[in-house]
């Protein structure tokens, strides 16, 4: 059943990777004037106009542009940047492993922050503890990634000085330097994360609590830690997960911004630059990257949904 699900969904995510590429592919023709004229900047000469003409293929219609790229992307090749001419792969393969570890640390510190919360404000919910546990996940939702970043920076690099505030070492380097300068961006990545995991949780757990089977449990002389952690907990989780999926995606944007902040060398500041020099193989390489990227996300999540709850995965391949 969980095959017949995951089959399915890779079937359905290939209309969405396709038209997601074929709307960023088609922004060329929404350059003011000459796109050539526009992408090679103000006083090119004739021949870096015709070069970057050529490269871009602007004078083929925009379908044979657009499977010429396909083609090209499917086998690897992302074209070359128009303005340091190394290719766009080698660039994606170099940059992502630093955008990589912040979001994979910043869904860990949203597991360890939202999970315990979101399970205390369930098991106590109508006590100070429940209202408090929420008043603080409602901040958190509202409070954006850089402004938390922001924050951190001054408590913890400024006042304190116990972390870095900026740039990224190599985890071959020094492991322990690693994990120190992507602790800061990784929390302040991780609040809205963990404040909405906190919340989704707190609301099925009470659901699956208040359910018959918990009573019968309970009634049946199972403890309380059990009834939670293998029961109720697991239940809950499947719910909890697909909101965990949607809003990664949300912390892959957010990402973007904080990369700038604490000057890491990701994705985000690559493609913002990209972005205002108009350097289009570029943004053709990280935006169809990041699509399919939290299309997986989403799939696992919907695999790890079925493995807890069987009942989703039976609807899902329905």
């Amino acid at each position: 059943m969980i095959l017949r699900m995951t089959l399915g969904r890779l079937v359905g995510a290939v209309p969405l990777v396709l038209v997601a590429t074929f709307v960023v592919f088609s922004l060329s023709l929404f350059l003011p004037g000459d796109a050539a004229l526009t992408l090679a900047g103000e006083g090119a000469s004739a021949e870096r106009v015709a070069e970057v003409r050529e490269d871009l293929q602007l004078d083929e219609p925009l379908l044979a542009r657009y499977g010429d790229w396909l083609g090209n992307a499917v086998r690897g090749d992302l074209g070359t940047s128009l303005f340091s001419k190394a290719p766009v792969t080698d660039e994606l393969s170099e940059k992502w492993p630093v955008s990589a570890a912040l979001l994979g640390l910043g869904v860990v510190f949203s597991f360890l922050i939202g999970v315990p919360a979101g399970v205390v404000s369930a098991l106590r919910r109508g006590t100070s503890v429940d209202r408090g546990s929420t008043f603080l996940a409602t901040v958190g939702m509202s409070i954006p990634p850089f402004v938390l970043g922001i924050f951190l920076v001054i408590v913890f690099g400024v006042w304190l000085k116990v972390l870095p505030v900026g740039g990224y070492t190599e985890f071959a380097t020094s492991p322990v330097d690693w994990f120190r300068s992507l602790v800061l961006p990784a929390v302040a990545l991780s609040g809205v994360l963990a404040a909405t995991l906190a919340r989704q949780l707190r609301g099925a757990m009470i659901d699956v609590l208040d359910e018959e089977y918990i009573r019968t449990a309970r009634a049946k002389g199972l403890k309380g830690n059990a009834v939670v952690l293998r029961h109720a907990l697991r239940m809950a989780a499947g719910p909890a997960a697909s909101v965990m999926a949607v809003s990664i995606g949300r912390l892959i944007g957010g990402a973007v911004v904080v990369e700038s902040v604490f000057n890491l060398p990701g994705l985000g500041p690559w493609l913002v630059s990209s972005l205002l020099s108009r350097d289009l193989p570029v943004v053709l390489g990280v935006i169809p990257f990041t699509v399919v990227l939290v299309v997986l996300l989403n799939l696992l999540a919907d695999i790890l949904r079925g493995l807890l709850d069987p009942r989703f995965a039976q609807e899902r391949a329905a």
